[in-house]
């Protein structure tokens, strides 16, 4: 599990400090983690899905 307390839009990358592959020179070592998310959002939703987020969210009439 890998906490992430940012918002995340499209190409925000986290860096998880000593979590990737060893380091060659030096195998007890490892290297950062880089995670990039891919954020894709849908180019339309139903209503039903547009009522679930506004219940989810907390909106109001939008």
């Amino acid at each position: 599990m890998i906490p992430v307390r940012d918002i995340i839009k499209p190409g925000h990358e986290e860096v998880v400090a000593n979590e990737a592959m060893p380091i060659s020179k030096d195998p007890v070592k490892k290297g950062n983690l880089r995670i990039k998310f891919d954020v894709v959002f849908p180019a339309k939703l139903s209503a039903e899905q547009k009522d679930g987020l506004r219940r989810v969210l907390g909106g109001g009439d939008a």
